[in-house]
Protein backbone atom coordinates (compact mmCIF):
# COMPACT_ATOMS: atom_id res chain seq x y z
CA UNK A 1 0.00 0.00 0.00
CA UNK A 2 1.07 3.62 -0.44
CA UNK A 3 1.25 4.17 3.31
CA UNK A 4 4.05 1.61 3.60
CA UNK A 5 5.95 2.05 0.34
CA UNK A 6 8.67 4.47 -0.72
CA UNK A 7 7.15 7.41 -2.58
CA UNK A 8 9.27 9.12 -5.22
CA UNK A 9 7.37 12.11 -6.54
CA UNK A 10 9.92 12.30 -9.36
CA UNK A 11 9.80 14.54 -12.38
CA UNK A 12 6.40 16.00 -13.27
CA UNK A 13 6.70 15.08 -16.97
CA UNK A 14 7.59 11.52 -16.02
CA UNK A 15 4.66 11.30 -13.57
CA UNK A 16 2.27 12.65 -16.21
CA UNK A 17 3.50 10.10 -18.77
CA UNK A 18 3.18 7.24 -16.27
CA UNK A 19 -0.31 8.41 -15.28
CA UNK A 20 -1.36 8.66 -18.93
CA UNK A 21 -0.04 5.14 -19.63
CA UNK A 22 -1.89 3.77 -16.60
CA UNK A 23 -5.10 5.52 -17.64
CA UNK A 24 -4.77 4.24 -21.20
CA UNK A 25 -4.14 0.69 -19.99
CA UNK A 26 -7.16 0.77 -17.67
CA UNK A 27 -9.47 2.43 -20.19
CA UNK A 28 -9.98 5.37 -17.81
CA UNK A 29 -9.92 8.97 -18.99
CA UNK A 30 -7.84 10.37 -16.15
CA UNK A 31 -9.92 9.78 -13.02
CA UNK A 32 -7.48 7.24 -11.61
CA UNK A 33 -4.51 9.51 -12.38
CA UNK A 34 -6.16 12.41 -10.56
CA UNK A 35 -7.07 10.18 -7.60
CA UNK A 36 -3.49 8.86 -7.44
CA UNK A 37 -2.09 12.41 -7.48
CA UNK A 38 -4.47 13.40 -4.69
CA UNK A 39 -3.52 10.37 -2.61
CA UNK A 40 0.19 11.13 -3.10
CA UNK A 41 -0.40 14.70 -1.94
CA UNK A 42 -2.38 13.48 1.06
CA UNK A 43 0.32 10.97 1.94
CA UNK A 44 3.01 13.64 1.61
CA UNK A 45 1.05 16.04 3.83
CA UNK A 46 0.55 13.34 6.45
CA UNK A 47 4.24 12.40 6.51
CA UNK A 48 5.33 16.05 6.60
CA UNK A 49 3.12 16.54 9.68
CA UNK A 50 4.85 13.52 11.28
CA UNK A 51 8.29 14.94 10.51
CA UNK A 52 7.68 18.55 11.58
CA UNK A 53 9.01 19.39 15.04
CA UNK A 54 6.61 21.00 17.49
CA UNK A 55 7.21 24.47 18.86
CA UNK A 56 9.49 25.76 16.08
CA UNK A 57 8.62 28.82 14.00
CA UNK A 58 8.73 26.81 10.78
CA UNK A 59 6.05 26.95 8.09
CA UNK A 60 5.43 24.52 5.25
CA UNK A 61 4.02 25.56 1.89
CA UNK A 62 2.89 22.85 -0.46
CA UNK A 63 2.18 24.11 -3.99
CA UNK A 64 1.25 27.48 -2.50
CA UNK A 65 4.48 29.34 -1.77
CA UNK A 66 4.15 32.94 -2.98
CA UNK A 67 7.96 33.33 -2.99
CA UNK A 68 8.73 30.21 -5.03
CA UNK A 69 11.55 30.83 -7.48
CA UNK A 70 10.35 28.25 -9.98
CA UNK A 71 7.04 26.96 -11.12
CA UNK A 72 5.70 23.81 -12.64
CA UNK A 73 3.03 21.21 -12.19
CA UNK A 74 4.96 18.88 -9.88
CA UNK A 75 4.29 18.87 -6.15
CA UNK A 76 6.46 21.53 -4.56
CA UNK A 77 7.25 21.68 -0.85
CA UNK A 78 8.87 24.76 0.69
CA UNK A 79 9.87 25.48 4.27
CA UNK A 80 9.96 29.07 5.53
CA UNK A 81 10.95 30.62 8.82
CA UNK A 82 13.18 33.22 10.47
CA UNK A 83 16.90 33.07 9.63
CA UNK A 84 17.86 31.50 12.96
CA UNK A 85 19.98 28.41 13.61
CA UNK A 86 17.23 26.53 15.47
CA UNK A 87 14.72 27.08 12.65
CA UNK A 88 17.23 26.16 9.92
CA UNK A 89 18.20 23.00 11.82
CA UNK A 90 14.53 22.06 12.28
CA UNK A 91 13.89 22.50 8.56
CA UNK A 92 16.90 20.37 7.58
CA UNK A 93 15.98 17.65 10.11
CA UNK A 94 12.45 17.63 8.67
CA UNK A 95 13.74 17.20 5.12
CA UNK A 96 16.01 14.34 6.19
CA UNK A 97 13.23 12.77 8.28
CA UNK A 98 10.98 12.67 5.22
CA UNK A 99 13.37 10.25 3.58
CA UNK A 100 13.36 8.09 6.72
CA UNK A 101 9.54 8.13 6.61
CA UNK A 102 9.57 6.86 3.02
CA UNK A 103 9.08 10.12 1.15
CA UNK A 104 11.90 11.18 -1.14
CA UNK A 105 11.15 14.84 -1.76
CA UNK A 106 13.38 15.57 -4.74
CA UNK A 107 16.67 14.90 -6.44
CA UNK A 108 17.31 18.64 -6.33
CA UNK A 109 16.81 21.31 -3.73
CA UNK A 110 17.27 25.00 -3.21
CA UNK A 111 17.39 27.65 -0.52
CA UNK A 112 16.85 31.39 -0.38
CA UNK A 113 18.05 33.57 2.49
CA UNK A 114 16.70 37.02 3.24
CA UNK A 115 19.43 38.80 5.16
CA UNK A 116 20.18 42.54 5.33
CA UNK A 117 23.02 43.67 3.04
CA UNK A 118 24.99 45.01 6.01
CA UNK A 119 24.63 41.88 8.17
CA UNK A 120 27.87 40.00 8.85
CA UNK A 121 26.19 36.71 7.90
CA UNK A 122 25.28 37.94 4.41
CA UNK A 123 28.79 37.57 2.98
CA UNK A 124 29.24 34.18 4.67
CA UNK A 125 25.90 32.97 3.30
CA UNK A 126 26.90 34.18 -0.18
CA UNK A 127 30.15 32.21 0.14
CA UNK A 128 28.27 29.04 1.12
CA UNK A 129 25.82 29.47 -1.76
CA UNK A 130 28.72 29.95 -4.18
CA UNK A 131 30.52 26.91 -2.78
CA UNK A 132 27.38 24.77 -3.02
CA UNK A 133 26.91 25.82 -6.64
CA UNK A 134 30.48 24.84 -7.50
CA UNK A 135 30.22 21.45 -5.74
CA UNK A 136 26.63 20.43 -6.47
CA UNK A 137 25.66 22.55 -9.48
CA UNK A 138 22.28 24.28 -9.66
CA UNK A 139 21.55 27.90 -10.48
CA UNK A 140 21.99 31.03 -8.41
CA UNK A 141 18.66 32.62 -7.55
CA UNK A 142 17.64 35.96 -6.18
CA UNK A 143 14.14 36.77 -5.00
CA UNK A 144 13.88 40.40 -3.93
CA UNK A 145 16.80 40.95 -1.59
CA UNK A 146 17.06 37.22 -0.93
CA UNK A 147 20.07 35.27 -2.16
CA UNK A 148 20.25 31.57 -2.78
CA UNK A 149 20.35 28.68 -5.18
CA UNK A 150 17.89 26.40 -6.92
CA UNK A 151 18.35 22.98 -8.48
CA UNK A 152 21.32 21.93 -6.35
CA UNK A 153 21.90 18.17 -6.34
CA UNK A 154 20.34 16.68 -3.20
CA UNK A 155 23.50 14.69 -2.52
CA UNK A 156 25.08 17.87 -1.15
CA UNK A 157 22.16 18.80 1.09
CA UNK A 158 23.61 17.53 4.38
CA UNK A 159 26.94 19.33 3.88
CA UNK A 160 25.16 22.49 2.76
CA UNK A 161 22.83 22.30 5.78
CA UNK A 162 25.74 21.84 8.21
CA UNK A 163 27.68 24.75 6.67
CA UNK A 164 24.68 27.12 6.80
CA UNK A 165 23.94 26.06 10.39
CA UNK A 166 27.52 26.89 11.38
CA UNK A 167 27.32 30.31 9.69
CA UNK A 168 24.08 31.09 11.54
CA UNK A 169 25.65 30.00 14.85
CA UNK A 170 28.74 32.12 14.24
CA UNK A 171 31.10 29.13 14.08
CA UNK A 172 33.42 27.86 11.36
CA UNK A 173 31.61 25.84 8.68
CA UNK A 174 32.79 22.21 8.55
CA UNK A 175 33.24 22.30 4.77
CA UNK A 176 32.37 19.73 2.16
CA UNK A 177 33.05 16.01 2.42
CA UNK A 178 36.06 14.93 0.46
CA UNK A 179 35.67 11.92 -1.78
CA UNK A 180 38.49 9.77 -3.12
CA UNK A 181 38.09 7.92 -6.36
CA UNK A 182 40.53 5.83 -8.34
CA UNK A 183 40.11 5.38 -12.09
CA UNK A 184 40.70 1.90 -13.50
CA UNK A 185 43.51 0.94 -15.80
CA UNK A 186 47.28 0.98 -16.06
CA UNK A 187 48.98 3.83 -14.23
CA UNK A 188 45.68 4.90 -12.60
CA UNK A 189 46.20 7.70 -10.12
CA UNK A 190 43.78 8.33 -7.22
CA UNK A 191 42.06 11.72 -7.35
CA UNK A 192 40.72 13.78 -4.49
CA UNK A 193 37.57 15.74 -5.11
CA UNK A 194 35.04 17.63 -3.06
Amino acid sequence: SLEEDWVDLGDSAEATAVGAQADKASGSRGAKGVAAARSLRSLLQERLREALPAGVNLHVFMDANPWAGSSGDSVRVDFAGPLEPEVWDAATRTVLACEALGVYLSRHCGAVFWCPEEAAERQLLEQQVSSALSHWKGEPTQIGSGIGLDGMGFGGFEDFAANISAVLRGTTPPGWHRLEWTPHGVDAVPHMTY
